[in-house]
């Protein structure tokens, strides 16, 4: 699979900003790691 172009994520900041967006990726995630009901962090190391 290949990653998206810089021009569509750009063009889909605005959605990627939303609050229902981010919470049903965090579940996603937290399902796919087998967590039950928690807390997920997601933190951006690419700046250290």
């Amino acid at each position: 699979m290949n990653p998206p172009s810089y021009a569509t994520a750009k063009r889909r900041l605005s959605m990627f900003a939303d609050p229902t967006w981010r919470q049903r990726l965090a579940a996603a995630c937290a399902t796919q790691a087998g967590l039950g009901p928690a807390s997920l962090v997601l933190y951006d190391v690419s700046t250290l």
